[in-house]
């Protein structure tokens, strides 16, 4: 019974989190980084950068190879121009494995990891970027935040002109 319990919570909150046109905060902080991803994911899919801002620290560290954003503010402002120059961006991230914090006990910050698919047309045809990334999340008093974001390319197709930088 208790499962079904918090099941039925868990899909309550979620239909909560993807109603179009809201921007809501973080979920409490006891919310999952499964849910939490799954908000970010949905800030992007509907370029609210406002709603991702809520998800990061402002001391947050975004960095790849070609990549690296220090603070919130960086991180909101490239994907607003990215969102603002592709209208039809995608990106979306799917979790493989959370991983707590050790030694076992510490709930402060926990670990994650997965793979990301980003797509957008282009002249000379379509982009596809998939990668894997890693993610660092810290309990504040208020939720959950991405507090380091590390992601590399393993894959890239479509428009020769952008894929052969990789």
């Amino acid at each position: 019974m208790q499962q079904i319990r918090l099941a039925l919570l868990t899909l309550a909150l979620t239909a909560g989190l993807t109603r179009p046109g809201t921007s809501q905060a973080p979920l409490s902080p006891q919310a999952s980084i499964g849910t939490l991803r799954h908000e970010w994911n949905t800030a992007l899919t509907m370029k609210d950068t406002a709603r991702m801002g809520r998800l990061v620290l402002d001391s947050a560290l975004f960095v790849s190879d070609r990549v690296e954003l220090r603070g919130r503010d960086a991180v909101t402002a490239t994907f607003g121009r990215l969102f603002a120059n592709r209208p039809s961006f995608r990106l979306r991230f799917v979790i493989d494995t959370v991983i707590p914090q050790l030694p076992t006990g510490t709930d402060q910050v926990v670990s994650e990891y997965g793979t990301w698919e980003e797509s957008w047309p282009a002249d000379g045809g379509a982009v596809i970027l998939r990668g894997t990334y890693y993610d660092v999340w810290r309990r504040q008093p208020e939720g959950w935040r991405i507090a380091l974001h590390a992601f590399s390319v393993t894959s890239c197709s479509g428009n020769p002109g952008y894929c052969g930088r990789f």
